[in-house]
């Protein structure tokens, strides 16, 4: 998901002014479908690391909740490229806490 062609360093910034996606700019009446999904968002993330932390230690209930979680991240997905207006740089920056959380529990989970 593209949110910004400036790069992140240039984007966050801890105002309510709109991280352009596009060339166009939308009001802050936008912003809650982008809060409402980074909540989802952190919520999928939180529930896939320890999905993935049981299913390292070989708990074989866990295997059964894949179909689940990949059902979930599609739903996901479409519902994140199908949102409307532009991400606050608060928002994208929660975007990026919650994908450094997932990118970090990946990389423990292979030491």
């Amino acid at each position: 998901m593209e949110t910004s062609d400036n790069g992140p360093e240039e984007s966050i910034r801890n105002t309510k002014e709109p991280v352009a996606t596009s060339d166009e700019v939308f009001s802050e009446t936008d912003s809650p479908d982008w809060d409402e999904l980074l909540d989802s968002y952190e919520q999928y993330v939180d529930q896939y690391i320890s999905y993935v932390k049981k299913a390292v230690m070989g708990d074989m209930d866990a295997l059964a909740e894949y179909p689940s979680f990949m059902q979930k991240a599609q739903e996901l997905g479409e519902k994140m490229e199908k949102a409307k207006g532009d991400m606050y740089a608060s928002q994208l920056a929660k975007y990026q806490k919650i994908t450094m959380k997932m990118a970090e529990a990946a990389q423990h989970m292979q030491e």
